[in-house]
């Protein structure tokens, strides 16, 4: 009887990351420009103590950080990821 030789052939696969995202994750800006967020804290702050409606004031400090750290493109990553 005549004896077959098998043969198993392994083939690999490299792996590549796929994302679902285009927007590249952002980078501290080199030289950040902080002026509009001291100004908006400020204002916050004279709010305050004027007794004004500053309810909204925390949520437009926080956006005027990132974007003052991460440039106004952060908001493009954040928005994909959130949507």
């Amino acid at each position: 009887m005549t004896q077959l030789k098998k043969t198993v052939r392994i083939e690999t696969i490299e792996h590549v990351e796929y994302s679902e995202y285009q927007v590249p994750k952002p980078k501290p800006v080199a030289k950040p420009d902080f002026s509009r967020l001291i100004s908006m804290s400020q204002n916050y702050l004279e709010a305050l103590e004027a007794g004004t409606n500053a309810d909204d004031y925390d949520h437009y400090i926080y956006e005027e950080a990132l974007a003052a750290i991460f440039g106004a493109s952060v908001f493009d990553y954040i928005n994909e990821r959130i949507d």
